[in-house]
């Protein structure tokens, strides 16, 4: 029974990866949905449950990631992912880690190089960096409420961010 599951559970992971395993906005657009179901909750769990240690790791890596897009022309997807996985990891929630590490995935590059160059092109980078920092601010805070609410405001923004470009991309 446990062989089973566990290969009704691979079936699954292996649907998602194909799912978002493609490079078009409209395949970015439904990542980046799934994401905002997840990384909501793993937010305000991680107000409630993570360390102190762990809260400074996802402050840290906000700052990081703000520094990297500062001194660089281009989007910085290494500490972006990073302090997403680190929210989700402290959220101490099994499921809810898992699914993150699943959508961030590697194999789904090509969506996570649609996005930065999206950033890029719409001179949106800093702005989604800097929303990394209001969401740590609220942890830290032990704010549940208002990490949630920061976490979807960053993810609608980004989720705005795509959709505008793919209609520019549409229309021009």
């Amino acid at each position: 029974a446990e062989l089973v599951q566990n290969g009704s559970l691979a079936a699954h992971g292996a649907r998602v990866t194909a799912a978002a395993g493609g490079s078009s906005i409209d395949q970015l657009i439904d990542l980046l949905h799934v994401r905002r179901a997840v990384e909501i909750e793993a937010a305000g769990l991680a107000a409630q449950r993570a360390t102190d240690a762990e809260v400074a790791a996802i402050v840290a890596t906000a700052a990081h990631h703000v520094d990297c897009v500062e001194t660089s022309s281009r989007a910085v997807p290494a500490p972006a992912h990073s302090f997403h996985e680190l929210i989700s990891r402290y959220s101490h929630n099994e499921m809810l880690a898992a699914m993150t590490m699943m959508l961030l995935d590697p194999r789904h590059d090509p969506l996570a190089k649609l996005l930065d160059r999206i950033a890029d092109d719409t001179g949106t980078a800093m702005s989604m960096a800097l929303d990394h920092p209001r969401i740590a601010e609220a942890i830290r805070e032990r704010d549940a409420g208002e990490a949630e609410h920061a976490m979807r405001r960053h993810l609608d923004k980004i989720i705005n961010v795509v959709r505008g470009y793919r209609d520019s991309m549409l229309v021009g």
